[in-house]
């Protein structure tokens, strides 16, 4: 049991919260346990200092002196005073050098007639020091509040008088168990409450993780195909992105599916001629190497379409780089032709082979049909109401007629049948650009050629 608590405490993140309130709630809660217990204890000490001397005052109030000789009343207003034993005491002693003289106790309270120092536990020649006041506790049984006083009598005379007054710590000790029993019992209470709504409120905060699981175990069995349901800001983005990752994939799944038709489809009448060819009596070679290289173009083209994706997960690549490899490598090719680069980096979120094909496919098209200057530009705009980004390739070629440009990116249309080709290169990057939202436009380019446009979603994260 043990074995299986110790890895759950520190490797679930419940186990972990729970263990540090665990581990911060009695820390807390002795702390408030000791503060509230000595701000009590100091008002209690604070109200035995204030009753003891109004004990005092009392006494001041009733004594008299006569001739020298002090008297005070037997019965006071504060009954137990009267009262044998009754844990309040009180003393007047004479004053001499800052000491009471035990040999001169001038009085003592109805309550005190019966006791002895001794058993008072009270030594009356200690010191009373040079202050007027003097409040403490004498031997853990008794606070005491001793008060010097010079009372003037006759001409110019004057008796040096100490009154003194105790009382027993029993009511406050009293008073300080029974507050520290019920202040630490209601802690504990308020302490186990606390563990008890923190893990309550751990329970409520991680019910959506709870039901993330349970979804994506939903995802697994095949009973779920998204995410749904409300979930906290926290969690709505990696919601969003499952989501995102499911779609593209069961897009995959259906491009797959589609492209296996789809090649299945296009393969039927060229396997059909070069079949008819093969059953002839004598089999034209030429028209064979045809359909057998049309298959290929057609098996190249449907597996590219079943690659690309829609790019919601590829890193940002610099597409510079790469437009130089390819430019570097086209004029060897074509030597004649000049190009221009941006001068800027130009970040993409797509598949890197992706770009080496839209950009290959578009620059040997810009090359191949005579244009002798190519200019690379990048711009971000909106399109269609969305932030997207604007790659153009511009030719100073022959260009081509407005209503014949459409015709360039479907499959198989090629308008200059004297360049070698099959017609499929910017059918294959209108596939691509269209798996990752964007789209392709042609127009006539500022150096008077053909301007190639590609326009792709700004993604928000990027």
């Amino acid at each position: 049991m043990r074995q299986q608590l110790v890895p759950w405490l520190t490797e679930s993140i419940k186990g972990r919260l729970l263990l540090a309130s665990l581990l911060v709630l009695p820390v807390l809660v002795g702390a408030t346990g000791v503060g509230l217990d000595r701000a009590f204890k100091h008002s209690l000490l604070a109200a035995e200092q204030s009753r003891l001397r109004s004990q005092v005052y009392l006494l001041l109030a009733a004594a008299e002196v006569d001739g020298g000789v002090l008297a005070l009343p037997k019965v006071f207003t504060e009954p137990l005073l009267s009262q044998a034993n009754s844990g309040l005491y009180g003393f007047v002693h004479a004053d001499k050098d800052n000491h009471l003289d035990s040999e001169r106790e001038l009085w003592r309270s109805a309550s005190a007639q019966w006791l002895t120092p001794a058993e008072l536990g009270l030594q009356h020649s200690q010191p009373l020091r040079n202050a007027v006041t003097e409040f403490g506790r004498w031997q853990e049984d008794y606070f005491f509040l001793r008060y010097r006083v010079r009372w003037e009598f006759g001409d110019e005379n004057e008796l040096p008088l100490v009154f003194s007054v105790y009382q027993t710590t029993a009511p406050f000790n009293g008073q300080l168990e029974s507050y520290r029993a019920t202040l630490w019992r209601w802690l504990a209470v308020v302490g186990l409450g606390s563990v008890l709504l923190q893990i309550g409120l751990l329970l409520w905060g991680l019910r959506p993780l709870r039901v993330l699981t349970s979804a994506i175990s939903g995802l697994n069995s095949g009973d779920l195909h998204r995410v749904e349901g409300q979930f906290p800001v926290e969690l709505q983005g990696l919601t969003k992105n499952l989501n995102a990752l499911l779609d593209a994939e069961q897009s995959a799944r259906a491009r797959y599916r589609n492209t296996l038709a789809d090649l299945a489809h296009s393969l039927k009448t060229p396997l059909a001629v070069a079949r008819n060819e093969l059953h002839a009596t004598t089999p034209d070679l030429q028209v064979l190497a045809e359909q057998m290289a049309r298959m290929h173009d057609i098996v190249n083209h449907q597996l590219q379409r079943a690659r690309v994706s829609d790019g919601d997960f590829h890193l940002s690549i610099d597409v510079l780089p790469i437009l130089e490899r390819l430019t570097s490598t086209l004029k060897k090719l074509y030597p004649s032709v000049a190009f221009q680069l941006p001068k800027s980096a130009v970040k993409l979120r797509m598949d890197e082979k992706d770009v080496f094909e839209i950009l290959g496919n578009t620059l040997e098209n810009a090359c191949k049909y005579g244009a002798t200057e190519i200019a690379v530009e990048v711009d971000s705009l909106t399109f269609k109401g969305q932030p997207h980004l604007k790659l153009v390739i511009a030719d100073n070629g022959p260009g081509i007629a407005p209503a014949a440009r459409e015709k360039l990116a479907l499959r198989g249309q090629r308008l200059d049948e004297n360049q070698p080709g099959q017609g499929l290169g910017l059918a294959l990057v209108q596939d691509i650009l269209v798996a990752y939202g964007g789209e392709l436009q042609l127009e006539a380019s500022t150096l008077g050629g053909l301007a190639v446009n590609f326009w792709l979603p700004i993604k928000s994260n990027e």
